[in-house]
């Protein structure tokens, strides 16, 4: 029976060049390669008399802008935008609200995929603090626009057969109270 056991310091481990093997690298839509380099370590340790040998390779990779530009800024925009058209519809309509409640909705769950689609870290990234202040202004809005029709409710003008019909129940109907 033999033994196939061979000590680290039995194998020669060594590198062919600075750079790492770049020839079955492939392509990727949202990262390139930035650099790929390998070093040769020694290390000698107090148990031991041989030295162990390894090979510490390093890669670097870029993240592409486009990622963050189409699939977080533009949303972002577009739903400012949106917000901002709440200042231009009238303040008797009451679109306005409606408008104002569903850009202040879009906000909410726009910032909830971001929290799930960003990598965790300490800081709050600077798009997540935008539509933070957004959303904040669109709510202060809201509130304004609520003690606005509290203080000066919207006058409506009935139409014609509403008016006929409940003047007929009215004629008709008859409550007693005892």
């Amino acid at each position: 029976m033999i033994l196939g056991i061979i000590f680290c310091f039995q194998v020669e481990l060594a590198k062919q060049t600075e750079e790492g093997d770049v020839s079955n690298y492939q392509a990727n839509g949202e990262f390139d390669l930035v650099s790929f380099h390998a070093v040769k370590n020694i290390a000698n340790y107090s148990c031991c008399v041989e030295p162990y040998p390894d090979i510490t390779y390093t890669i670097k990779l870029k993240r592409r802008p486009m990622f963050y530009v189409f699939n977080l800024i533009l949303p972002c925009i577009l739903i400012n935008c949106i917000a901002l058209l709440v200042f231009y519809v009238p303040s008797d309509s009451g679109e306005k609200v409606t408008l104002g409640i569903s850009a202040l909705l879009s906000m909410t769950v726009f910032l909830m995929t971001i929290r799930e689609t960003l990598p965790p870290t300490e800081k709050t990234p600077l798009i997540s603090k935008c539509l933070h202040v957004s959303s904040a202004c669109v709510a202060k809005y809201l509130f304004t626009q609520f003690s606005f029709q509290c203080y000066k409710p919207i006058q409506m003008k009935v139409g014609a057969n509403i008016c006929r019909r409940s003047l007929y129940c009215e004629r008709n109907v008859k409550v007693v109270f005892e």
